[in-house]
């Protein structure tokens, strides 16, 4: 039985986050060809995640600063 459920926010938002299993993928991929103005809007999703990265990037790699470190704010 190929059971069809509904597109959710939060999936299209796991698709943004590449954070979907691979038939959720392609259902997900199928929505958003027959809904131009979702994709429209994912696609603008996807391009601010992409200027958040890269405006990001100088710090991702940086050490957690001590007072911000869980193990130092448990002691």
């Amino acid at each position: 039985m190929n059971e069809h459920r509904p597109i959710q926010e939060e999936e299209l938002l796991a698709y943004v986050d590449h954070a979907l299993d691979p038939t959720r993928l392609r259902e997900i991929e199928a929505y958003l060809q027959q809904h131009p103005d979702v994709a429209t809007r994912i696609e603008g999703y996807m391009a601010q995640r992409e200027q958040l990265r890269a405006a990001l990037a100088p710090i991702a790699d940086e050490p957690v600063p001590p007072e911000l470190n869980l193990r130092h704010m448990l002691t």
